[in-house]
């Protein structure tokens, strides 16, 4: 697993401390930054994985947690590629994905197989756009990401129900009167087993309790240092 984030670098008052007015306008500084990130949205950190498949019905799943609401974003990169959150180049020619998501109770709570947004690109080879797109707003709480190839869909409402094409190794190439082929989209496309995923996550915001305990720690500093001087 490759994360990709772009945190804002800490804030620092570099050299021994000084007179204490020096040391009470750095305070303030830090003061102003924390209120900053704690007023600002919070930024979204990328975690970016990928992966071969051994037959059609192979799943993958990725659970994840939420400390605070926010929203959450999960795109395939595998069917048309293109350029992924980590910044790797990825080839076009994998398989037709499928994304759902569950919620910490196992229910199913989204489902996408073909983006229709034109958000993902389009297939050099099939002229199809058909990686998969989920973007919702989820509020705190453990959920899981579920990776599979088109037609192998959630049997029910939940994740303990199982898959459609489960135990079915190859029913795309069956799906397309290629018996025994795999990794066929609905088209008749050949495909390869490569698949790639974005799961974008809020980053954590800092709890006002923690915010005010970080602002009381900076007067402090500047009080003692007045102190010294």
């Amino acid at each position: 697993m490759t994360v990709a984030s772009n945190p804002t670098p800490p804030h620092r008052c570099a050299g021994r401390p000084g007179p204490w007015p020096t040391v009470l306008a750095c305070a303030w500084r830090t003061a102003a930054l924390c209120l900053a990130l704690a007023a600002g949205p919070a930024l979204a950190a990328v975690q970016s994985y990928s992966g071969h498949f051994v037959g059609d019905d192979d799943i993958v799943m990725i659970p994840f947690s939420l400390a605070h609401d926010g929203p959450v974003g999960a795109r395939s990169w595998g069917y048309a590629g293109g350029v992924n959150g980590a910044g790797d180049t990825i080839a076009a020619g994998g398989f037709d994905t499928v994304l759902s998501l569950f919620d910490g109770s196992g229910a199913l709570i989204a489902l996408n197989n073909d983006d229709v947004s034109g958000t993902v690109a389009t297939d050099p080879l099939s002229g199809n756009a058909w990686d998969a797109l989920l973007t919702l707003a989820l509020s705190a709480g453990d959920y899981t990401l579920v990776l599979t190839q088109s037609d192998n869909l959630p049997l029910g409402a939940f994740l303990s129900d199982g898959f459609l094409r489960t135990g079915d190794a190859s029913f795309s190439g069956s799906s397309v009167g290629v018996p025994g082929g795999q990794f066929y989209d609905l088209a008749g496309h050949a495909r390869t087993d490569f698949w790639a995923l974005d799961l974008s996550l809020p980053n954590a915001v800092p709890e006002p309790g923690a915010l005010a305990l970080a602002l009381l720690g900076l007067a402090g500093l500047a009080v003692r240092a007045r102190r010294r001087r």
